[in-house]
């Protein structure tokens, strides 16, 4: 199936960064996280799903997991940051996308629920927003660097490029990130049109090392362009990854 770009989905009438659902929160510093300054050299550390909410706030900043985190409690979680396209490209909007540092610190996220296939439950719908990227931690990676991160116990369903860590990456560096499920109960991650993987959804010159997926279903839409580690992978370096008892599905003519 030859997928069509990105761009070419978009809305013809196209959006304004003011229609954008704003996702920056005003919870940050010193004081909330659970240490740290937010510099490479020490970063915020997070400990609780308050926190990690938190890094909404400040998307520039580098941040490290101190202790698993369980999601199960949250309803619909809302991953950080958000791809917007810039000036009608496939270029990550910077002012939108996660660009600091996220260290996992070998630490698990479990429990991850997203639904952003409709529009009134999130910012995935092309019909609204002119937005795509649906990650289970993160929307979207430009210019930054996610590591050390498993995930599991993901079910995350959304438009285009959705994966259960990674939605989207431009110029985003990902490494030693799991997505792991278990044998009866596999991760679920869905995309409605197109580009759907375990780790990441899609990306554009990006590195992707070290990284695998396990016990995880993936189910692409008509689009196509889907894989049990990633969706669309383009002008990307994708190396030392493994993928294991994994399924990609088509569904809906896909």
């Amino acid at each position: 199936i030859s997928a069509p770009g990105l761009a070419e989905t978009a809305p013809a009438d196209g959006f304004v960064k003011e229609d954008v659902v704003a996702v920056q929160g005003t919870l940050s510093g010193n004081d909330f996280f659970a240490g740290g300054d937010g510099t490479a050299e020490n970063p915020y550390q997070i400990a609780t799903v308050e926190q990690l909410s938190a890094v909404q706030s400040n998307l520039t900043a580098c941040y490290k997991l101190t202790a698993d985190i369980d999601l199960s409690a949250v309803e619909n979680w809302s991953p950080i940051g958000v791809y917007v396209m810039k000036d009608g490209t496939e270029d990550a909007d910077r002012d939108y996308a996660f660009t600091g540092e996220f260290d996992g610190d070998n630490h698990v996220i479990s429990g991850i629920s997203v639904d952003a296939s409709d529009p009134a439950n999130g910012l995935d719908s092309p019909e609204h927003y002119g937005i795509f990227g649906t990650g289970g931690v993160f929307n979207c990676v430009a210019d930054g660097t996610v590591k050390n991160l498993t995930v599991t116990g993901v079910d995350v369903k959304g438009f285009a490029l959705v994966a259960g860590a990674v939605g989207y990456g431009d110029h985003a560096t990902i490494l030693n990130v799991h997505c792991i499920g278990i044998a009866d109960a596999p991760n679920r991650i869905e995309a409605t049109a197109m580009m759907a993987g375990g780790v990441i959804g899609g990306c554009m010159e990006s590195t992707i090392d070290g990284c695998s997926a396990m016990y995880t279903d993936v189910i692409a839409g008509m689009g196509g362009n889907s894989g049990a580690m990633g969706g669309g992978l383009s002008h990307s370096d994708v190396m030392n990854c493994l993928v294991e008892s994994c399924t990609v599905t088509a569904a809906d003519g896909g």
